[in-house]
């Protein structure tokens, strides 16, 4: 199966309900913060290091109403590094 017009992958059996959705009374908070690295590394996986100056965000999301999910939570936290 081929789509003209693919949204979502894998596209003969998307994740994600079609689009639109309508979301009502989101509430999103994002936080930057420096941590120290080392406290940083204790909770990364195998394979990843914390940047050395400890930039990091948090981000927190709250959908009480989702026509294409219900509602729902989400959380993340990173840390990030920008390119030279």
């Amino acid at each position: 199966m081929i789509a003209r017009d693919p949204w979502a992958m894998p596209v003969h059996a998307p994740f994600h309900p079609e689009l639109p959705a309508t979301y009502r009374d989101v509430r999103i908070a994002q936080l930057t913060f420096h941590a120290d690295p080392s406290a940083v590394a204790r909770f990364l996986p195998d394979g990843f290091q914390a940047h050395p100056d400890g930039a990091c965000v948090a981000l927190g999301i709250e959908v009480p109403f989702c026509t294409a999910y219900g509602p729902f939570l989400a959380e993340s936290a990173a840390e990030w590094t920008t390119q030279p």
